[in-house]
């Protein structure tokens, strides 16, 4: 084995171990439980993780998904004399997706991640917001900090993504500005099992006008 050999299989086998000591610990400081490491390290695992590696266990109980989410777009093109209908943002991925099963595309995750994590709470956050904890903490106030400035990085990356879409939405040319809307269908609860016409619930939320 030449030096030149012998010196990039060593470069390899140092960014594979990075890799598998980097990510599960990172993993671990997301979704372990609260420590005060937690909060230490939180703000610089977050901006590695998110918005494209989040960790949650929504597929197992005792919170199983019973929802399905999906975001729309809309642009408004010059000085906001032209807003656009509603554009469908989820169901490209998902298209994609679908049609390689053997390779497939993982472009969906761009906004199913995203919504995710956008609306993801920190649990002792959460903990305290249901026992009605004084706003002004100085132990929840850098996660409530780093919630609101992640959200909003998110919402971002969302509206990026629909401008790179829809690249000629205006008549040829960019938007100017691109708002975000947050779709959330609810199932029918287990009651509903015989009504066949049961839909669940629709609910949406809707993100300021932001530049791409």
């Amino acid at each position: 084995m030449s030096r030149r050999t012998s010196y990039a299989t060593r470069v390899a086998l140092a960014v594979a171990l990075t890799v598998l000591v980097v990510y599960p610990l990172s993993a671990l400081v997301l979704s372990g439980p609260k420590t005060p490491i937690t909060f230490q390290l939180f703000p610089t695992v977050s901006a590695y993780m998110h918005p494209h590696f989040p960790q949650n266990w929504s597929l197992f109980a005792p919170d199983p998904i019973s929802e399905e989410r999906g975001a729309l777009a809309r642009f408004r093109c010059g000085d906001g004399a032209e807003t656009t209908p509603w554009q469908n943002i989820t169901r490209r991925g998902i298209d994609r997706v679908q049609d390689t099963r053997l390779f497939p595309s993982r472009e969906s995750r761009i906004v199913s991640n995203s919504i995710i994590t956008r609306f993801r709470k920190d649990d002792v956050v959460k903990r305290a917001d249901e026992r009605r904890t004084s706003d002004d903490n100085p132990v929840l106030d850098p996660l409530r900090k780093a919630s609101a400035t992640e959200q909003r990085q998110v919402e971002r990356v969302l509206a990026r993504y629909a401008t790179a879409r829809h690249p000629g939405i205006c008549g040829g040319a960019p938007a100017d500005e691109v708002q975000i809307r947050f779709v959330f269908h609810r199932f029918p609860g287990w009651s509903s099992r015989d009504d066949l016409e049961a839909i669940g619930e629709v609910d949406t939320v809707d993100t300021e006008w932001m530049t791409p």
